[in-house]
């Protein structure tokens, strides 16, 4: 594997976010309540059952000083939510620690690219034909920031790697 620098400053796509909040509830839940809550939620794959994947991913998600993301990026996670990937009083919980978590890393929600926005730049319109409104305001974010773009989706990646972003897929990095 090739060496790559400390990342000093990241957008987050929805399933980073959603996998550090689920883990940090995990983390902060009572050990009768974290099985099932790492059981009922829809982590990635490569941090299911596995505890040395979720600690490195914890520890990832911690070691990066500034931390970006969209209000798109929020709304797709509570929509996550609110299919039943976290459960009853879990809710509740979810978002008091997660929003504990994302005010102690000083996450910087400001960012919102306009779909009319995208519309009148051709790139921009091109991404949002492909692989959507999301998936496009946060190449934008990463690309005007000069910063990392963590995902898990493959396809992302290889939109933002096409117009020379840095885009790690987090699976890789634990």
């Amino acid at each position: 594997m090739t060496y790559q620098s400390p990342i000093r400053k990241a957008v987050i796509d929805t399933s980073t976010l959603f996998n550090a909040l689920v883990l940090h509830l995990a983390e902060k839940s009572p050990e009768s309540h974290r099985k099932a809550i790492l059981e009922e939620s829809a982590l990635s794959s490569y941090l299911r059952g596995s505890k040395s994947r979720q600690e490195a991913f914890l520890h990832l998600f911690s070691s990066i000083p500034m931390l970006l993301t969209t209000t798109h990026v929020m709304a797709e996670v509570n929509g996550l939510l609110k299919k039943g990937q976290v459960k009853g009083a879990r809710h509740r919980a979810f978002w008091t620690h997660g929003m504990d978590l994302l005010n102690a890393k000083a996450l910087d929600e400001r960012f919102s690219l306009r779909l009319l926005e995208m519309f009148v730049d051709s790139a921009l319109n091109e991404g949002v034909c492909t692989i959507g409104p999301v998936d496009t305001a946060l190449i934008e974010l990463a690309r005007r920031e000069g910063c990392a773009l963590l995902t898990d989706d493959k396809a992302l990646g290889s939109r933002a790697w096409g117009i020379g972003v840095d885009c790690r897929l987090v699976y890789h990095l634990v």
